[in-house]
């Protein structure tokens, strides 16, 4: 990823983050705790969220008792994030501005990594995916939540026209905001457990589930 691209990936979802914490978040958290059933959550666990936004997972996650690092590049999202765990109470919550495409954790940090739609949705997937591994202690998880097959998430290029569209506005010097219509939502999550000696995944497991979310 050049600098230059994500600077622009960065002043989107730093655009579109209002209207993504009132609306897409609140929704999102909505299928959370049934996404949390598939990964050991609670006290002792040091829990990380890549991409978070808002907090969709982080928050149900600190609710738990885990503690919660989450991170994403968008500073915007990171405020409302700090926002919704200041307004719960909740002082296990630290969030960070950070790349998930290059973590800034040591190696074997983590017990539990996840991404709600985040990971997913990076430019280059495979480095996300290897830094959520990387940072992951031997015999943690990582689990990725992600969007469906396109066809069946027709939203999701309602997302990214805004995204791009925000990033157009952001470029001419103008504010942006978007409203980002919903539909159906198939969350397929990838549960992996980890090992040390070569930072691939001992198993992947693939779990899809049909979520309707109006």
């Amino acid at each position: 990823m050049t600098m230059q691209t994500q600077d622009q990936i960065r002043s989107a979802w730093n655009a579109i983050a209002p209207r993504f914490d009132e609306f897409t978040t609140p929704m999102s958290q909505e299928f959370a705790d049934q996404t949390l059933l598939r990964v050991p959550v609670g006290p002792g666990i040091q829990f990380l969220d890549v991409a978070c936004g808002s907090g969709a997972l982080a928050i149900p996650a600190a609710r738990r008792g885990a503690q919660v690092t989450a991170v994403d590049l968008a500073q915007t999202m990171i405020e409302r994030l700090a926002a919704r765990a200041g307004a719960e109470g909740l002082d296990n919550v630290e969030p960070a501005v950070m790349d998930a495409e290059s973590l800034e954790f040591s190696d074997d940090t983590f017990d539990v990594t996840t991404s709600l739609n985040g990971v997913s949705l990076l430019p280059n997937l495979k480095a996300g995916l290897r830094e959520a591994v990387r940072v992951t202690k031997p015999g943690g998880q990582v689990m990725i939540a992600a969007f469906g097959p396109l066809p069946r998430v027709e939203f999701i290029s309602f997302l990214f026209g805004a995204l791009k569209a925000s990033a157009r506005v952001q470029a001419a010097g103008g504010p942006a905001t978007t409203a980002v219509p919903i539909g159906r939502h198939q969350s397929v999550q990838k549960r992996v457990g980890c090992r040390r000696a070569d930072r691939r995944p001992d198993r992947v497991q693939h779990v899809g589930d049909d979520l309707p979310l109006c």
